[in-house]
C-alpha cells in the first residue's frame, strides 16, 4: 500500500467530524482530507473558490 504524503493545516476544523488539527492537504495539492474520519474533498483550482473556503 502506497501512503500519501500529507501537509497538515494548523487550526483547521473538519467540516464533517469537527476534529481540530486533523485536516491535511496532499503534497500534490489535489485533495483535502481528514485523518480522523472519511472526509475528502478536491481542492478548488479557482482562487476565488479557495477564498470562499478560507472565509468559512
Amino acid at each position: 500500500m502506497n501512503k500519501q504524503q500529507l501537509k497538515f493545516i494548523a487550526g483547521a476544523i473538519c467540516p464533517k467530524c469537527k476534529a481540530l488539527d486533523r485536516i491535511a492537504v496532499t503534497y500534490d495539492d489535489e485533495k483535502i482530507i481528514c485523518v480522523s474520519c472519511d472526509f475528502e474533498e478536491l481542492k478548488p483550482k479557482n482562487p476565488q473558490e479557495e477564498n470562499k473556503i478560507k472565509k468559512l
